[in-house]
């Protein structure tokens, strides 16, 4: 940190971090609605997916050490609410 700074540059540098911050707030808050929103989503739509109906499981969720290549839609929508509550941090 710079000591030389005067008292109106230090209060100008407070200012922007404290908009920065509230900017960070805003958007976490938006970000945390559109989750729950999902979730909301996903939960509905869980009750329509047939247990023996199979897809082709994701890229992202394959593991070089599984052989598994396809999922019940059910099982991946729990797996995606299971990443958002722990997004969200509100059921455990």
């Amino acid at each position: 940190m710079d000591d030389n700074r005067t008292v109106q540059q230090h209060l100008q540098a407070c200012a922007k971090m404290e908009s920065l911050i509230t900017d960070s707030n805003a958007l976490l808050n938006r970000l945390s609605n559109m989750l729950q929103q999902s979730r909301s989503i996903l939960e509905a739509l869980r009750e329509y997916q047939h247990p023996k109906m199979k897809m082709d499981l994701p890229y992202s969720y394959r593991r070089d050490d599984s052989n598994q290549r396809d999922i019940c839609p059910g099982d991946l929508i729990d797996l995606h609410v299971k990443q958002i509550n722990a997004l969200l941090g509100d059921r455990a």
